[in-house]
């Protein structure tokens, strides 16, 4: 027990650069975005709603790395809805089987890991101790 909480105090330490790190991987759900965008609507609207969320989500990273207080809820907002979305969708992966392209097993594996990082960055963004990292002040703990 005593080294679960030795791993989650490391982890909490090190939690907005782990997760700033990991929220790159968000870039891959904006391109399959965009691939279904120009399905439906053509290229064009794909290429200016892929660039705006792009270029938020560039500022994002940014912000959240530097430990900006809004960025903190930004960040808890995006595992939040990405994680209602890719849980049932990797449960009727595994459930129904997987019938699709490499390309999609891609995405699936990247989803996977997206899922696995927006369950434990809400646990540890939600900490008490996380909320006073991001003050602010960002460095300085009140």
């Amino acid at each position: 027990m005593e080294e679960l909480i030795k791993i989650y105090r490391t982890l909490s330490l090190r939690a907005p650069g782990l997760l700033a790190y990991g929220s790159v991987l968000y870039y891959l759900e904006i391109i399959y975005l965009m691939i279904a965008l120009s399905f439906f609507y053509g290229k064009p609207v794909a290429l200016i709603i892929g660039g705006l969320a792009t270029l938020l989500l560039s500022l994002h990273i940014v912000r959240f790395y530097s430990r900006s207080p809004r960025s903190r809820t930004v960040q808890l907002a995006l595992m939040e809805i990405h994680g209602a979305y890719s849980i049932p969708f990797l449960a009727g992966v595994l459930f129904q089987g997987f019938h699709g392209t490499p390309l999609d097993s891609l995405f699936i594996i990247n989803r996977l890991a997206l899922a696995c990082m927006d369950l434990a960055g809400i646990l540890l963004l939600t900490d008490e101790g996380m909320k006073h990292r991001f003050g602010r002040q960002a460095g300085v703990q009140p």
